[in-house]
């Protein structure tokens, strides 16, 4: 797997785009190209077979598909690649599991996270370029972003919940100290994705949000979702 790198992302995209770019997605969840019908620039990444980048037409939305990359830097270095291209508001879309399992719903509006991975993304040497060494975290989650998200899965019949994401150790193993926080808090969903992209987002100064979903076999038109969410 080629490691994802901010500046290389962005000299390839910055030729290759259409119009100005105000909104960018970020998401682990496979997109089928039909979707996407005719209005869609595929932008060429050379050095990188696990990143796939579309923008929508002339609406000034980039999507990042990462294809097999769930760690903290892959979605890390996509938000600091979309900064420098000016985006202002970033969607993350995961994939994870349902605190209940028997729920209807097939995903989660992200509203807040407690993280008890051990992993952030950023940890290490502070970039300056992108924001202070100690950012101020609270709102991680952009209010109005949330609301979009929410009208935009009521228009799309994507029957979604509102609730804190938890980032685990593991997806599929609960520790003592993760069931505890879910029998105290409301935590609607188990995932590792969208969080270390919120992270990075508010560190740069851009507003974000983000839903996890629950099937990927859901029957979703990516466009119209996203315009409802991005689109002033």
């Amino acid at each position: 797997m080629s490691p994802v790198n901010h500046n290389k992302i962005f000299e390839s995209i910055k030729n290759q785009v259409r119009s100005i770019i105000y909104g960018a997605v970020i998401t682990t969840l496979r997109i089928n190209l039909t979707d996407l019908k005719n209005d869609v620039n595929v932008i060429n990444i050379p050095d990188n077979q696990n990143v796939k980048v579309y923008e929508f037409g002339d609406r000034g939305i980039l999507l990042f598909y990462l294809d097999n990359i769930t760690d903290t830097e892959g979605w890390r270095e996509l938000v600091r690649a979309s900064v420098k291209l000016g985006v202002k508001k970033l969607l993350f879309i995961g994939h994870g599991k349902p605190v209940d399992e028997s729920s209807d719903f097939v995903g989660s509006i992200i509203t807040d996270h407690v993280n008890l991975s051990g992993e952030n993304p950023l940890i290490g040497e502070n970039c300056d370029y992108f924001g202070v060494r100690f950012p101020d975290m609270s709102n991680l989650y952009d209010s109005e972003l949330i609301k979009r998200i929410k009208n935009a899965s009521l228009m799309t019949g994507i029957q979604c919940n509102k609730g804190i994401l938890l980032i685990p150790l593991k997806v599929e193993q609960r520790t003592e100290l993760e069931e505890e926080v879910i029998d105290k808090g409301n935590i609607t969903a188990i995932s590792n994705d969208v969080y270390a992209g919120a992270i990075t987002a508010k560190h740069a100064g851009s507003k974000s949000a983000g839903v996890v979903l629950f099937r990927g076999d859901l029957n979703i038109n990516i466009i119209d979702f996203v315009r409802e969410i991005l689109v002033s």
